[in-house]
């Protein structure tokens, strides 16, 4: 709950906690600390969540409360907007969770540096549609946009995504060369 006033004088009773041995209060810590941009504890989350299994999608509360904690973790790291946190979203990238993959790529994406343009290229072939579809989205952004005869629709890209993710390559590569 301190961390939904976004706004405290003191952090000192939150930073009591973060070595709980309860793993629900420990996470709440660093979900109360990263809405108050409090970026320190991003080091054990990442830790944290690449050690969970993948959540299931349908939760049942309380039961699922930890579970349910992965899903708001990412969901607060896909707010940061400082690109000195990219290679820790970047790594996040390899969670199983679809939902917390896209979650992630988001914010990357928001962040719009031309530094996540690996990421970007490796997320055409994720084995979700709308992540490899958001990732060319996000080249096309990082590229500035403009007209390009090739893009297809999200249904033209997940019937044929080894071609669009190759001929989205083809055109980073090309548009790329351009700018040099």
């Amino acid at each position: 709950m301190l961390g939904n006033m976004r706004n405290l004088q003191s952090k000192t009773e939150l930073i009591s906690l973060i070595d709980s041995p309860d793993a629900l209060v420990r996470t709440s810590v660093y979900q109360a600390l990263l809405r108050l941009h409090d970026y320190s504890v991003l080091p054990a989350v990442e830790q944290w969540l690449i050690a969970q299994p993948a959540p299931p999608t349908d939760l049942i509360l309380p039961n699922d409360s930890l579970f349910w904690m992965q899903y708001g973790l990412a969901n607060e790291i896909s707010k940061i907007r400082d690109p000195s946190y990219l290679p820790v979203m970047e790594r996040l990238m390899m969670l199983p969770s679809q939902t917390m993959r896209v979650e992630i790529l988001g914010g990357i994406r928001a962040i719009g540096s031309l530094q996540s343009a690996p990421t970007f290229l490796k997320a055409l072939d994720d084995p979700d549609a709308d992540i490899g579809f958001i990732a060319m989205q996000s080249l096309f952004e990082l590229a500035g946009g403009g007209p390009i005869d090739w893009v297809p629709s999200f249904e033209q890209f997940r019937e044929n995504r080894p071609y669009y993710a190759a001929t989205c390559r083809a055109w980073w590569q090309a548009n790329q060369i351009q700018k040099e």
